[in-house]
């Protein structure tokens, strides 16, 4: 045995150790924070213990395989280490979902021509088409029609009448040689018929009967909106007014459809006016960045639960936050812009200490800002999302939560993989997981007035914005 010197021996150890340290990050891709740095580690649902205990269970999903492998189907996608993939397009006319799956693609009335009535949207729905306009059309076939009225129908019992589709019915001849041989308003009397005109029937369109079993033309005089019967009338030109509801308005004047106005009625509710949320003649608001408190959680112009941290003292640096229309995963792997994602939807957060996803509640929307400072957004572009974030919202980076403003290039933030998309929500665990990537590019814009925003969200409070995971804002975080 070779007899060593103290140095020599330390030296010795320490060439082990990171030997070993080296196998095991060569031998199986090392996590920090649950985050795994080569193929990606997945969670699923949980499994339950014999003592009732749950664990998540986990499985690792390597790289290079075909589309079906990572259950997609359609679309051009991303394998779990960031390459894209052409997965196709779906046959028989389905549509791709944002998970990459092919599904039915539902028909409108439209689609189908179809005029009333309710149809099968052609994926199991159906669909309520409406009712004819014209109250003398019937629904057959989807299609609004001309109903005939036979000679029952209209109690007429001799002679020629009118279908009230310009066709005519024969309604048989009066018994010459009996008590009552002559036709007179469709019933057989005693005494010859006196012939009615348009006119003095109070019609003026379309073909008529004259009372005596002969079919009279009364013309076609209806003009602009009217129509021959359109006003519920048969023979009368006229014209039936939609609703507010029909056209799915809710304020304001709007046309009746037959040269006429509709009043809609006014706007309730905090902000509200008019058009407000950009949809003519339906009551909505738009944020103007406003909050009702410079110190904790306020109120928006339009109710919207929003928080300030300038005036608590102890440091400056604004709420932080994220710039409008930052795009949100939500929890069915669709994406959502911030200042559209209501309370009580969902989307998709994940906790770093465990490698969980999970389908969060959104307890309130936030509105900051307008962002006026000097330090503005710092952002970063990428082809999956531009991030526009304030220097002081907390990020995962290199494993560790930082303020965004200690972002460099070459850092490591992590972004989601959707694997499929989840069946139901509740406390169902997501098949997402995260994978990281390095930051190629940066900049800061200085605040341009805008109005920010940031989700409150139920557990660990993080969800990921613009491809980023982001975590939940303290007001402590600003300093």
């Amino acid at each position: 045995m070779i007899a060593r010197s103290p140095m020599q021996q330390i030296r010795a150890i320490v060439l082990l150790a990171t030997l070993a340290v080296l196998a095991v990050l060569v031998g199986a891709c090392e996590q920090v924070g649950g985050v795994d740095f080569g193929n990606v580690h997945l969670k699923s649902e949980t499994t339950t213990g014999p003592g009732g205990e749950t664990t998540p269970a986990s499985v690792v999903i390597a790289c290079g395989k075909a589309c079906a492998d990572y259950g997609f189907e359609c679309g051009g996608q991303f394998d779990p280490c960031g390459k894209a993939i052409d997965c196709g397009a779906c046959a028989d006319g389905k549509a791709c979902s944002n998970a990459g799956k092919c599904g039915c693609q539902p028909k409108s009335c439209a689609d189908l021509g179809a005029q009333c009535g309710t149809a099968s949207d052609g994926c199991g729905g159906v669909l309520d088409c409406g009712k004819c306009a014209n109250p003398a059309e019937g629904c057959s076939d989807n299609k609004c029609k001309c109903q005939p009225k036979g000679c029952a129908e209209q109690n007429v019992h001799c002679g020629t009448t009118p279908d009230g589709c310009n066709g005519q019915y024969d309604c048989q001849a009066c018994d010459g040689a009996s008590a009552t041989p002559y036709c007179s308003g469709g019933t057989c009397g005693a005494a010859p018929c006196a012939a009615k005109t348009c006119a003095e029937q109070g019609k003026n369109c379309g073909q008529i009967s004259n009372g005596c079993g002969v079919i009279i033309d009364c013309g076609n005089p209806c003009t602009g909106a009217e129509t021959c019967s359109g006003g519920g009338v048969a023979n009368v030109c006229g014209c039936t007014p939609t609703t507010c509801t029909i056209q799915g308005k809710n304020c304001g004047s709007i046309p009746n459809g037959c040269g006429g106005t509709l009043d809609c009625g006014g706007c309730s509710g905090t902000g509200a006016s008019c058009g407000g949320a950009g949809t003519a003649n339906v009551c909505g608001c738009t944020s103007n960045g406003s909050c009702s408190t410079t110190c904790g959680t306020g109120v928006d112009n339009c109710g919207t639960a929003c928080t300030r941290s300038t005036g608590c003292g102890g440091g400056g640096g604004g709420g932080g936050c994220f710039g409008r229309g930052t795009p949100v995963q939500m929890a069915d792997g669709s994406f959502k812009a911030i200042e559209l994602v209501e309370p009580g939807e969902r989307v998709a957060s994940y906790d770093p200490s465990t490698g969980i996803t999970q389908a969060a509640l959104v307890l309130a929307r936030l509105a900051h800002g307008p962002e006026t400072s000097a330090a503005g957004f710092l952002v970063r572009h990428t082809a999956a999302g531009t991030l526009r974030v304030t220097p002081n919202h907390p990020i995962l980076i290199d494993g560790v939560r930082a303020r965004a403003d200690t972002l460099r290039v070459g850092s490591r933030v992590y972004r989601p993989f959707v694997k499929s998309t989840p069946a139901s929500l509740g406390t169902h665990v997501l098949d997402i997981g995260v994978r990281s990537e390095f930051v190629d590019t940066l900049e800061h814009q200085v605040g341009n007035g805008e109005p920010t925003f940031d989700l409150a969200i139920e557990g660990q409070g993080a969800f990921f914005a613009a491809n980023v995971l982001v975590l939940a804002k303290q007001i402590e975080d600003s300093r």
